[in-house]
């Protein structure tokens, strides 16, 4: 009754990002931007926030509030532990690179955190791929989402929105 499982396509493809996940603080935000680099504690996103192009290592995971409005093109984020959350009021709109170790992927979830994308009011925007080989991927909410694909372990679909993968 139930289909094999399928290889991963992206199984030792791309290299871990060298992190200094440890103690420490997270890097602050200039201007509106937050820069690439390494993020020791849990990422919370609020109000108005640009994401500069470049690879984000998320040591405890990352979370977007219900007034975040996120954007960034050419991000690459790569989570070794901790959940990732968007609220489903939140206005997002990120895209992968376009080139480079870590091409068309938006989102790397090494652990085995459940990764959850609520939909509210807007339809939100993550242009690339989703992976999550150990994780479940929840998608909930009113409003749909435009996602380049997702490898998981498990993808679950509920609410009233339509979403396109």
């Amino acid at each position: 009754t139930y289909s094999p499982a399928i290889t991963d396509p992206l199984a030792g493809t791309m290299p871990v990002p060298a992190n200094t996940c440890g103690s420490g603080s997270n890097p602050g935000l200039v201007a509106g931007h937050r820069v690439p680099g390494t993020y020791p504690t849990a990422l919370s996103v609020s109000g108005t926030v640009i994401f500069d192009p470049g690879v984000y290592v998320l040591c405890n995971g990352i979370s977007f509030a219900s007034n975040a409005n996120a954007t960034g093109s050419g991000v690459f984020f790569y989570l070794p532990a901790g959940t990732v959350s968007f609220s489903g009021q939140a206005n997002i709109t990120l895209a992968a690179p376009g080139s480079g170790s870590y091409k068309g992927v938006l989102f790397w979830q090494a652990g085995t955190s459940t990764m959850t994308i609520s939909g509210g009011t807007t339809v939100n925007t993550y242009a690339g791929i989703i992976y999550a080989p150990n994780a479940t991927v929840n998608i909930t909410g009113g409003a749909g989402s435009s996602i380049g694909a997702i490898i998981a372990k498990a993808i679950s679909v509920s609410g009233n929105s339509d979403n396109i993968f």
